[in-house]
């Protein structure tokens, strides 16, 4: 056929770049050791308000960078740092302070727990008290596993008395601190600080308790209004603002509070099947529908529907992801077998397919709906007997829309439904005959043809890095 040889180097060039492309992006995710997200609190206030501060930017941020890292969260490779932030102008920090920055470490934890359903095996927690960050959360995504001396405990008391806040941090064996460092000594080509833990004593230097290598906070260090002191038995204001659905966790031996009572509206459901991290961002997929004979597309056209079938039509189709929400398709098919039990028919086609995507859910599963433009070019031949040596040959090109849904199945493997329409132009197109006893072909009339087109796709597919 005309065109087969430039087509399967124009794929083999393709799956190259893609390669290249795809370890090229490794290499510079390997570099990141984390990522920070910081959350801002009303002075006073333990909620976490989703409208205060840039608190929405932040959780989408998260959001689009949790996901496609959920499972080595939940194997142990990864897991989450949150340090609690207490702002101070003397140096002086009160046990009401350091109570409220547990509280809002808590209700952070219980945010993360209800929307990604981890648990605190995933979690560490610690406070600072250098008033870098006053009124805020930080949470921090790191890419290692979490050490083993790391504080997994939040305890606090949600009566503002002095009494009960003295008894909630007496279940501390030692109250959680951390030093937020910012010393060029400790930095990697300027961009990641340092948390150090201090271990049983407080004033260590830092030297003698443990490092933490992070990734900079994303954020102007900010300082905020200074905390109001909380009389005696007084409990926190609460703004009606909207707020992230969250609730204490149960603690033993606590007094609740009667005036507070955190929010109790039903939280969304958090989906069971956890998107996977991609190892190379890489889909193989195969059209089942050629290799059962049927042509991937209905025939439109001023002779009515026309739904071919043929021999059996092998493909492959490479998958490329980014970014979380989209993805690019590089197909090719290749036939040229006889059909119909007639060994002088002929059906023979080469064709190269390219589909960009756009995904419905932009949290990295890669699963569900996706849209995407469909382009193809090819050549055909096709002979089949009626009337005796009669057939067809040329190019054509075609354009159109898809919809498509992919459903996991188990580990990396998922089926894709698909359903589009759009345009075929069939051009440099021949009618021919053909004698058997001189093997030679004699085209009859020239022509050329566009048709509306409905595309079909029912593929199994692997996806690579995908559990």
């Amino acid at each position: 056929m005309r065109h087969s040889l430039i087509i399967l180097f124009c794929f083999s060039f393709s799956f190259s770049f893609l390669s290249i492309f795809m370890v090229h992006g490794q290499s510079e995710n390997e570099k990141s050791k984390g990522d920070s997200f910081l959350f801002s609190f009303i002075p006073g206030e333990a909620d976490i308000q989703a409208t205060y501060g840039n608190n929405s930017i932040e959780m989408e941020r998260l959001s689009r960078k949790i996901w496609p890292v959920m499972n080595p969260l939940m194997d142990g490779e990864f897991h989450v740092l949150i340090v609690s932030h207490i702002y101070t102008e003397t140096g002086a920090v009160s046990k009401t302070a350091v109570n409220t920055a547990m509280w809002r470490g808590n209700t952070v934890r219980k945010y993360l727990k209800n929307k990604y359903e981890l648990d605190n095996k995933q979690i560490s927690f610690y406070v600072d008290r250098s008033g870098e960050w006053g009124n805020s959360v930080h949470v921090y995504l790191l890419y290692f596993a979490m050490p083993e001396f790391a504080n997994k405990q939040i305890f606090y008391s949600t009566d503002q008395s002095v009494p009960a806040i003295s008894s909630s941090l007496k279940r501390y064996a030692e109250v959680p601190y951390i030093y937020v460092l910012n010393d060029p000594d400790l930095c990697v080509d300027d961009e990641v600080f340092a948390y150090v833990v201090i271990n049983n004593k407080a004033d260590l230097p830092y030297e003698e308790g443990a490092m933490l290598p992070v990734a900079p906070p994303t954020q102007e260090k900010v300082r905020q209004a200074s905390e109001v002191v909380q009389p005696v038995r007084t409990e926190p204001k609460i703004v009606r603002q909207a707020t992230v659905d969250v609730a204490p966790e149960p603690q033993a031996q606590e007094k609740r509070s009667a005036v507070y009572q955190p929010r109790q509206e039903a939280t969304r459901a958090v989906q069971k099947v956890y998107p996977t991290y991609q190892t190379a961002n890489l889909t193989v997929r195969t059209n089942l529908l050629p290799w059962a004979t049927l042509s991937p597309g209905l025939s439109i056209g001023t002779k009515g529907a026309e739904f071919k079938t043929g021999a059996i039509m092998p493909n492959l189709e490479l998958e490329y992801m980014f970014g979380g929400w989209g993805s690019v398709v590089l197909g090719g098919t290749y036939s040229r077998f006889g059909y119909k039990s007639n060994p002088d028919n002929l059906w023979g086609i080469s064709a190269l397919m390219l589909e960009p995507r756009l995904w419905f859910n932009d949290d990295g599963t890669y699963c569900g709906f996706n849209v995407g433009l469909q382009m193809k070019y090819g050549n055909f031949n096709v002979r089949d007997n009626e009337p005796l040596g009669h057939g067809e040959t040329g190019q054509f090109f075609g354009i159109g829309a898809m919809l498509n849904y992919l459903q996991p199945i188990s580990g990396g493997w998922a089926f894709e439904a698909g359903l589009g329409f759009g345009t075929r132009i069939t051009f440099d197109a021949s009618t021919y005959t053909r004698d058997y006893n001189t093997q030679v072909s004699e085209t009859v009339d020239n022509f050329s043809l566009t048709h509306f087109m409905l595309n079909f796709r029912l593929a199994l597919v692997y996806r690579f890095g995908f559990k």
